[in-house]
């Protein structure tokens, strides 16, 4: 499989360099549908899935991107590509994953805790196998 990585550079007036990844490579972090003809995956993903979630105005927000040995940046995590905009379209997405499939939630912000402990229980409901990180950001 080749991988293109595209990245935009940005000078700031302060002479600081910013590197952005582009939509282009974020969608190789995206977990992709599962094959023609199946509801779900039926094998685990390498270094399973990271659900992100954060408040945008007054609403949730969640992405899901494939496992990496790195922390993904706000522009990752946060691309149009990979968010997910409610908490029905998320368990949606979590509904393809494969039984097993490793979940760790990393934040940036987590939501008030019974969004949290829903969204929790439907991954038990699934077999998936959930981490939550307990930083809450004064969501309650």
């Amino acid at each position: 499989m080749r991988i293109a990585l595209v990245f935009a550079v940005f000078i700031s007036a302060t002479g600081s360099v910013q590197v952005l990844a582009t939509d282009h490579n974020l969608r190789s972090l995206v977990p992709p549908a599962p094959p023609a003809g199946e509801i779900r995956h039926s094998k685990r993903f390498f270094k399973g899935v990271e659900l992100n979630s954060w408040r945008e105005r007054d609403q949730w927000r969640f992405s899901l991107l494939l496992g990496t040995n790195r922390a993904k940046s706000d522009v990752e995590v946060k691309a149009p590509a990979a968010t997910v905009k409610d908490v029905d379209e998320l368990k949606q997405r979590l509904a393809q994953l494969a039984p097993g499939e490793f979940v760790s939630w990393q934040g940036p912000e987590m939501p008030p805790e019974t969004i949290r402990k829903d969204i929790e229980a439907f991954c038990r409901s699934l077999g998936l196998k959930v981490l939550t990180s307990r930083r809450t950001n004064g969501a309650s």
